[in-house]
């Protein structure tokens, strides 16, 4: 398994210069001749659109000296970026992201030392289309200045009929910069998704997880029973953590948190939640699990299992079950905190734990006898212990409530780094849309996107953005 390379850091979203170091001029000065009137054919200029995303090319080129030499792409005001090739090389290639459909973009290269002269430029008279599968968005970017800056990435996938999921990015005007098609899944499908060294790590609902480039090339693909969740596990970076099942275990039906060597394939440690926990009523797929967190300088992971509306802290190496935050849990709470049928918490670094609480549609009422609350909010807990380590309590430091959504299943909630929130609400009721919500610690709205109805996903990141890279 190999890790990605990132060559290259443009230095913002709109930047107008973004380049790699361009080296020492003195290197150059002895394979080039930079006099005054010193003129480098470039020639063969190809750009072509990648075959994976119409909002990409790869642009090639030629220099009949060892040059390095400097790419500009220029689409207006929207998108302007120089690319610098510090190499001295004979042939160039760079791969060019984050375009803008609609947009005419001319790309000219030109060597980077100034006393060296010979230009090539060629122009794409509009970038995209899009793909039909993905959604039209409906965009309010209430407050910019409040924002986290950045891409937010998310999947978008027919709610109701198998189809394509496809991993998106946008920008703040909700724009897309960037897509990944994962492949044919059943009806709703979304991903886990998580930005690494190694590439985009998407963890599919169900099925076809992978860890992708930029360029859209499947890197790694696992080939194991795998479902919800996946990350690289912070106890071996050649290992995944991901979800599983198990035969045996329960009478029906059993849920596991698991290990994966990516190289092997072989599970090296399971997590089996029969063996650990009784439910209070027992039905099939009682013990569906939809996440699997380290804890940060631990080994331990935080496992949430929707159906019995809990969160367990497991011990990496020994299995065992340190305590359960939730209804029937180790921790005392105020009944009114509760969740329900949560997704997706989030350890955060003062030790409390961010959870997206979906809420409980009538229907699912007579599995286990609660009652129904059809609305989503995002609740903060702070853990007590006693002295001598067992739970004590689980406070709620912060949420956000809106009692308008009800986001049935799936859905995240993400602490940014500058202190905001940002919400994923996925098949929100009654006709299945999904929205993306920025909001502060105060609780107000800065950005707020929507999908039109009958569009699933899953979970959401808020990442820089990037323009591309060199391809060697």
């Amino acid at each position: 398994m190999r890790r990605m390379g990132h060559p290259l850091f443009p230095v913002g979203l709109l930047s107008l210069v973004g380049v790699w170091a361009c080296g020492d001029p003195a290197t150059h000065q002895s394979e080039v001749d930079a006099g005054p009137d010193t003129v480098v054919v470039v020639s063969g200029l190809a750009v072509d659109v990648s075959p994976r995303n119409s909002l990409a090319y790869y642009v090639a080129w030629s220099t009949d000296l060892p040059l390095a030499t400097e790419l500009t792409v220029d689409c207006g005001p929207d998108y302007r970026q120089t690319f610098g090739d510090a190499e001295t090389r004979l042939r160039h290639e760079v791969f060019v992201m984050g375009l803008i459909d609609g947009l005419a973009c001319t790309f000219t290269v030109h060597p980077s030392r100034a006393a060296v002269t010979g230009t090539l430029s060629e122009t794409v008279g509009r970038v995209g289309d899009l793909p039909d599968t993905l959604p039209d968005l409906t965009v309010d970017v209430v407050d910019a200045s409040a924002m986290e800056p950045g891409w937010t990435l998310f999947s978008v996938a027919n709610a109701s009929v198998s189809s394509d999921m496809v991993v998106v990015a946008i920008d703040p005007q909700g724009r897309y910069r960037w897509y990944h098609s994962v492949g044919s899944h059943y009806p709703g499908a979304g991903a886990e998704l998580e930005l690494t060294g190694y590439g985009l790590v998407i963890g599919n609902a169900m099925e076809r997880s992978q860890i992708a480039s930029w360029e859209g090339e499947v890197l790694w693909m696992i080939d194991h029973p795998a479902h919800h969740d996946l990350r690289i596990s912070p106890f071996n970076d050649d290992h995944v953590l991901t979800l599983g099942s198990s035969g045996v275990g329960c009478d029906q039906y059993e849920d596991t948190a698991i290990e994966l060597d990516m190289s092997s394939m072989q599970v090296v440690w399971e997590w089996r939640i029969c063996e650990w926990w009784t439910p209070r009523v027992s039905y099939l797929a009682w013990s569906h699990l939809n996440t699997i967190e380290p804890f940060p300088d631990e080994r331990a992971v935080l496992v949430s299992s929707r159906q019995q509306d809990a969160l367990f802290k497991v011990n990496r190496d020994t299995g065992d079950l340190e305590w359960v935050l939730g209804m029937d849990g180790d921790f005392a709470m105020d009944p009114a905190y509760h969740f329900l049928r949560q997704h997706a918490p989030e350890i955060q670094p003062d030790g409390t734990i961010l959870v997206l609480d979906n809420g409980l549609g009538e229907d699912e009422t007579a599995l286990d006898g609660h009652t129904a609350r059809e609305y989503t909010r995002v609740l903060q807990f702070a853990l007590t212990f006693h002295a001598d380590a067992t739970p004590d309590r689980a406070d709620v430091v912060w949420e956000y409530t809106d009692e308008s959504i009800f986001a049935l299943n799936r859905s995240e909630a993400d602490r940014l780094p500058g202190g905001n929130t940002l919400i994923h609400y996925c098949w929100v009721q009654p006709d299945k849309h999904v929205v993306l919500r920025e909001v502060t610690l105060a609780g107000e709205i800065v950005w707020n996107v929507r999908t039109p109805g009958n569009v699933s996903s899953y979970r959401s990141e808020r990442i820089s953005p990037y323009f591309g890279h060199l391809v060697e």
